[in-house]
């Protein structure tokens, strides 16, 4: 199995939240075909700053806990946008223009799309358009990896090269089109931006197979094994001393620490008999995010992560 990718500024917090938006804000794009370099040089550049700033926001969590409570995070694409939000909105060093700008045909009388983010870096005074995805892909057991065609959503219905086609080709370019500018003018707001898209995630090879990864893809993408949920048994007795959580959907978004999470910890027979129990009384139950743990000190620490997809994946949906 590959080494375990690593996020050791998460581990500094106690709050999930903060820990999520941690991981956001420092882990690698899951694609190099972005028009990211001037958002993403300003975050590397002020990781120092960020840092303090999330130390500081893990003392009071409150705000963040409450911008979540006021706002529509339970869908995991939500909470990823929300912890965003929240970002721009709070740090001095952003402002959060708007959020989900929805530009309107006034003579069709329907809506074009929306913008995800128009945020403001107020040092530089740089103006952008962000587009936000959290996605987690899995390879295609008869194919190499190497085309992004090759890796499927977890219900099968969504594609890695579907979803940067539209990207690049829908999502970005409505940008520029006339209805999006009148809108922003009608609105008064600024409407000249760069651009940039904020795609974080995991990629998932099969288990017990060779590692690929499609040329699009960054250098660091993070990565984690998966398989149809007949193999679970092989894969957790073959383990059966290790410890190991079956991670809530919100928790798909970075590592797994455990000096907040020491509830979702199992030995491997009830991680085993949990997993029975999800896909036993219906075959195409939605997929489970599962990770192997590690003692390190007296807390444990996520070594090894996987999806279990029903064993009919990737030929029929959830």
């Amino acid at each position: 199995m590959s080494t375990p990718n690593r996020h050791p500024m998460t581990a500094h917090f106690q709050t999930d939240h903060v820990a999520h938006l941690a991981w956001c804000l420092t882990s690698p794009s899951l694609t190099s075909l972005a028009p990211n370099d001037h958002f993403h040089t300003i975050l590397e550049q002020n990781q120092q700053r960020n840092f303090e700033w999330l130390t500081q926001l893990d003392t009071q969590p409150e705000r963040l806990q409450d911008y979540l409570k006021a706002h529509n995070h339970r869908l995991l694409g939500s909470y990823f946008e929300c912890l965003w939000q929240f970002y721009f909105s709070d740090h001095s060093d952003w402002q959060l223009v708007e959020h989900h700008v929805q530009v309107f045909d006034t003579s069709k009388k329907q809506t074009l799309g929306e913008l995800d983010l128009l945020v403001q870096h107020i040092p530089s005074e740089q103006y952008f358009h962000l587009e936000l995805a959290a996605k987690f892909y899995l390879r295609h057991p008869e194919h190499t990896g190497l085309n992004e065609e090759h890796w499927f959503g977890p219900q099968s219905n969504d594609r890695l090269d579907l979803k940067l086609n539209k990207l690049h080709q829908k999502q970005l370019p409505f940008l520029f089109h006339d209805a999006t500018k009148t809108s922003l003018i009608e609105r008064k707001l600024k409407h000249e931006y760069k651009q940039a898209l904020i795609m974080k995630g995991y990629l998932f090879h099969p288990w017990q197979q060779d590692e690929l990864l499609p040329h699009c893809t960054h250098k660091q993408t993070l990565t984690g094994h998966w398989l149809h949920s007949k193999y679970a048994n092989s894969l957790i007795s073959d383990q059966a001393n290790s410890r190991w959580a079956i991670l809530p959907k919100h928790n798909w978004l970075g590592p797994f620490y455990s000096r907040h999470n020491q509830h979702l910890i199992k030995p491997a027979h009830i991680t085993m008999a949990d997993v029975n129990t999800h896909f036993k009384t219906s075959p195409y139950k939605h997929a489970l995010m599962i990770v192997m743990l590690k003692e390190s000190g007296k807390y444990f620490v996520e070594e090894q992560r996987f999806m279990l997809v029903h064993d009919d994946w990737p030929n029929k949906a959830c």
